[in-house]
């Protein structure tokens, strides 16, 4: 059994195994600290140092994941708004009644349309030279029309039918056919009319002055197709898909064939 005596001095005298007090004493604090705290100051360190790496990562998960999901839903959106502006330009020309005029990049055509339960000829013009919210490099097939005449001349804002960042616009892609009148030159129109003879003694694949006589020529489109790039990164700055995306449709008008 051990013997504890305090001293005249109010100190406490050394233990009955010679240990000084002092020992026993700091023994006791660090074993109380270790049982009651349970890790060190080095575990804790390790164990925050972990922890911020797990949260560094999962972090840089999530915001790869949001980006990825944006870049993708961008090209969806931009895709799915240039092909319904597009069917809609194939559906009013189908119903066209006159073409009367096609260039590179603007078709004019007149369609009844009916209007608070009235069924009116109007002229509708497609101008694909009419400014894009994208800016330079990019125009806008812009949907103007009219009951009484000329349509007027596309605004600043995109209306809901407008064909929007057109990057095959006129400043790339002037004339109908390409140089070496192989091929068209993947500019927004192309027509043809097999009722219509080429009769110029041009005997390339796509002759670009005939293209330019049915363009000018009453209800000389038979056929009108109608093709546009769009970027895949939509509206993104940053972060979006870096390609093009080709949309090509076409149609035939059985109304002007069939004599209307």
């Amino acid at each position: 059994m051990d013997v504890h005596v305090q001293s005249a001095c109010g100190r406490d005298a050394d233990r009955a195994d010679g240990r000084p007090w002092w020992l026993t004493a700091r023994a006791a604090v660090r074993a109380f600290a270790y049982e009651e705290a349970g890790v060190g100051l080095i575990e804790l360190v390790l164990v925050v140092g972990l922890t911020i790496v797990v949260l560094t990562a999962t972090l840089y998960s999530l915001d790869a994941t949001s980006r990825t999901q944006s870049r993708y839903q961008n090209y969806a959106e931009e895709i799915t708004a240039a092909q319904g502006s597009l069917s809609h330009l194939v559906h009013d020309l189908r119903e066209a009644t006159k073409v009367l005029f096609v260039t590179p990049d603007k078709l004019e055509f007149q369609v009844p349309l009916k209007v608070a339960g009235v069924t009116t000829t109007w002229t509708v013009l497609y101008d694909c030279t009419a400014s894009d919210s994208l800016g330079s490099g990019y125009t806008r097939c812009a949907r103007t029309q009219s009951s009484t005449g000329t349509p007027p001349t596309a605004g600043s804002t995109a209306g809901s039918e407008d064909i929007q960042h057109v990057w095959n616009n006129a400043s790339r892609f002037s004339t109908f056919c390409n140089a070496g009148g192989t091929a068209p030159s993947g500019a927004v129109f192309y027509i043809s009319n097999s009722n219509v003879p080429d009769t110029d003694g041009s005997t390339a694949a796509c002759d670009n002055d005939y293209e330019n006589t049915l363009g000018f020529l009453a209800n000389g489109a038979q056929y009108v197709q109608v093709q546009v790039d769009v970027p895949a990164s939509g509206t993104l700055t940053r972060g979006g898909l870096r390609h093009n995306t080709v949309l090509e449709t076409a149609t035939f008008l059985p109304n002007l064939s069939a004599g209307a």
